[in-house]
């Protein structure tokens, strides 16, 4: 027991003194290198906190650059039905964000719906509200606890994600957990409100009560800019 002992000892004491010699970066060193949040010092990989968050000079700079140019420069290009109800989010996000109101954004390829979370997004950054994007590959691959109490979700093209009871289960706890904290939950997908409930049954009853419908209909808006 005492060699195990003497082992493990070690093994920590070299640990610290490695990490005693590495000099953790400034935010624009890390950005420099920054991989989905991930980034490398002297070999030793190191995940950074305020990756995706209103803070992240990378989500700043990809905002400011990219937010809504790509297929949707402004509201008016969204029918009125569903234009009047983006404008109501945004004007009333604040108390969306403390009553937990999120929004269930479906459409067609190429309608519109994640330039619209950019909007949304944009809004937030303005008001200082904490949040995390996922798109739905990423969200259900890395399955990760610490944004189940960020104060807006936003989950990008659910339903082209790998099928799995594992995946729904843990979609089904998250969702679960956000209606019950009231926090704001903002999804989009290519599959209509039946489809995504024969997919999510109990998430999708959970967010019906507490989300805001958005249908966006017509064409791609990429083909018709080209």
């Amino acid at each position: 027991m005492d060699e195990i002992k003497d082992t493990i000892d070690s093994i920590i004491k070299d640990i610290r003194e490695k990490k005693g010699k590495i000099e953790i970066p400034d935010i624009p060193e890390r950005c420099k290198s920054c991989f989905n949040g991930e980034f490398e010092v002297d070999g030793f990989s190191l995940n950074c906190e305020k990756y995706g968050e209103n803070n992240c000079l990378i989500y700043k700079e990809f905002i400011n650059d990219n937010f809504g140019k790509d297929i949707l420069p402004n509201l008016q290009e969204v029918e009125e039905q569903a234009r009047k109800k983006i404008e109501m989010y945004l004007s009333n996000i604040q108390k969306f964000s403390i009553n937990g109101k999120g929004l269930t954004i479906i459409g067609s390829l190429g309608t519109g719906k994640t330039s619209i979370i950019f909007l949304i997004v944009q809004e937030i950054f303005k008001r200082h509200i904490s949040f995390h994007y996922s798109h739905s590959y990423k969200f259900f691959d890395r399955q990760d606890e610490n944004i189940l109490n960020k104060r807006f979700l936003f989950i990008d093209d659910l339903g082209v994600e790998v099928k799995s009871d594992w995946n729904k289960s843990y979609f089904d706890y998250l969702i679960d957990h956000r209606y019950r904290f009231k926090l704001p939950t903002i999804i989009s997908s290519n599959l209509n409100e039946k489809k995504l409930k024969e997919e999510y049954p109990r998430a999708m009853d959970r967010l019906r009560k507490i989300n805001y419908l958005i249908e966006l209909k017509g064409g791609s808006k990429r083909w018709e800019k080209r």
